[in-house]
């Protein structure tokens, strides 16, 4: 299952994250291993509807991750992402029943070639769900208008009403459980129109349109489907029935379908190959990559001791989208990023593939946005300034929400095994404590600590290569799980010194952990100088 992370859409300001198993957030560059993700599976499975998920005009978790939950069953629905300009001769339309188009922010357009071709589509029995939130300018309503539909500015006011439109049988209650409200549909033209969801002042929130033989399903509120900031599914049964009526005319017959397919152009650089579509040819990330791409890649060497341990085949810049992702094997970052904000996302993704396995996700993240914000010091200039002003409100961030460094909980255990979800302002609490412990080990922590609490200095010294012996014991250890636990030991190990107390003291829940293991692993460590732990060979 794909590790990943929606990260700096604003490097300095905003870290959004995502993590279930854990899936992305928005369009991207990938790296990854040699194969061919154009070919379709090699059996089919049985299933009745082939899904194609439009990744090119914009990328995000919750549509990445489509047909892989229970809310759409793997004996009724295939899908393929598709990160392909619509017109390229790898997407063959005739194979999918079912379109998803999903645009929030971007300002990837479509053209006219492209939404004509969707339009002949659905006319001859296709399915096209549209889906995102109305802007000013807003390039999916250079699509949803064709079929009569617009996403306008005015937003949904909730609660929300369900019609006695037949997809909402045993929908039961519909709800959406995150803050963001998505915004009112209008529609206009010759009819064939019902609405699906109401708000509570009767404005559309979701209308379907059969337009010639085929069906067309705009929703206003693109949360309905699913939250992006965890990559959970919402209204399971809503999103059933929607594809389903969608796909009901089975144009594709079941047809194998590739569970992905590049961009339709590329370009050679040494070992590398670049992907991009004909949307973003033009971007500035393209020649960003292809300049600093190796000399990043040896900075994080040197901040991690360790060599990536992934052989990088090629690249695929998809899409609009400031963030990216991380698989290990495969990284994505936003087509949008220039400067700083490119070198500061693609660090951190990068920093990921060097920290595989991956730990839990608010200890993973900091560390790989603190290994980012020294590849910019390492770059000078107006990269360094941007690193600073990172660890600045980094720690601004911390001493607002935990001022004594006592009170957030880092291992964000709720009863002892699940993660919780929490405000983003606590998110950034967090990333700062971890910057905050890893920087008073190292004896490089330079900002105001008064009142909070005194975190050790490591016994190991040099102090200031404690991160390098942290990546290397965690590369070594063959036995190593994602749990907090294992993250203190190994900071333990790495500082020669048990830091179970103080993670208590600062607030962390630690369950399983075992001293006396911790304090063996100590002793051989750093009596020898040999950085061996449990399960090394």
């Amino acid at each position: 299952m794909i590790y990943a992370t929606m990260v700096k859409i604003n490097r300095i300001f905003t870290r959004i994250f995502a993590y279930s198993a854990i899936f992305l957030l928005s369009s991207a560059f990938i790296l990854s291993v040699h194969a061919d993700p154009n070919a379709a599976t090699s059996s089919c499975p049985a299933h009745e509807i082939n899904m194609l998920i439009d990744l090119s005009h914009e990328f995000t978790f919750m549509y990445d991750t489509f047909g892989a939950g229970e809310y759409l069953k793997e004996d009724t629905f295939q899908k393929t992402n598709s990160h392909a300009s619509l017109t390229s001769n790898d997407v063959k339309l005739q194979n999918y029943d079912v379109i998803v188009i999903n645009q929030l922010d971007s300002n990837i357009e479509f053209s006219d070639k492209e939404i004509d071709l969707l339009e002949k589509w659905v006319r001859n029995g296709g399915g096209l769900l549209i889906t995102g939130k109305g802007l000013q300018t807003y390039p999916l309503n250079e699509l949803a208008s064709r079929f009569g539909i617009t996403f306008t500015t005015d937003p949904v006011v909730p609660p929300f009403k369900l019609t006695d439109h037949e997809l909402n049988t045993d929908v039961g209650k519909f709800e959406i459980n995150t803050g963001s409200i998505g915004t009112r549909l209008s529609v206009s033209g010759d009819g064939g129109y019902k609405p699906i969801v109401f708000d509570s002042q009767n404005g559309i929130v979701a209308v379907s349109k059969i337009f010639g033989s085929g069906f067309v399903i705009a929703v206003g509120e693109d949360e309905f489907i699913a939250n992006p900031s965890q990559a959970e599914v919402v209204n399971h049964q809503f999103v059933f029935n929607l594809m389903k009526w969608l796909g009901k005319n089975r144009l594709a017959k079941g047809r194998c379908i590739p569970d992905r397919i590049l961009p339709e152009n590329k370009i050679m650089q040494e070992e590398i190959t670049l992907y991009y579509s004909d949307k973003v040819k033009n971007v500035p990330s393209i020649q960003f990559i292809k300049e600093n791409l190796l000399r990043i890649n040896i900075e994080i060497e040197k901040i991690t001791g360790i060599k990536n341990e992934f052989q990088m085949s090629f690249i695929v810049l998809a899409g609009a989208g400031g963030s990216g992702y991380s698989t290990g094997q495969e990284v994505g970052i936003g087509s949008k990023n220039t400067g700083p904000d490119m070198l500061g996302v693609l660090s951190h993704e990068l920093a990921h593939s060097f920290d595989n396995p991956n730990p839990p996700p608010e200890m993973m993240h900091p560390v790989a946005s603190l290994v980012s914000d020294r590849v910019g010091l390492a770059f000078g200039g107006e990269y360094a300034k941007a690193a600073d002003l990172s660890f600045q409100n980094t720690h601004d961030n911390l001493k607002r929400i935990d001022p004594h460094g006592t009170s957030l909980d880092i291992s964000r255990y709720n009863g002892d095994t699940s993660f919780v979800a929490e405000p983003g302002d606590v998110h950034e609490g967090r990333w700062g404590k971890m910057y905050w412990i890893v920087g008073s080990l190292e004896g490089t922590y330079k900002f105001d600590t008064s009142g909070m609490y005194h975190f050790p200095k490591s016994n190991k010294e040099p102090a200031k290569e404690l991160l390098q012996r942290y990546f290397r014991l965690k590369r070594q250890d063959k036995n190593y799980q994602s749990t907090p636990e294992n993250i203190v030991r190994l900071f333990s190990i790495a500082a020669c010194k048990n830091l179970y107390q103080d993670f208590l003291n600062i607030g962390t829940t630690l369950i399983h952990y075992d001293n006396a293991a911790v304090d063996k692993e100590i002793g051989i460590h750093c009596s020898s100088g040999d950085p061996k732990v449990r399960g090394s060979q």
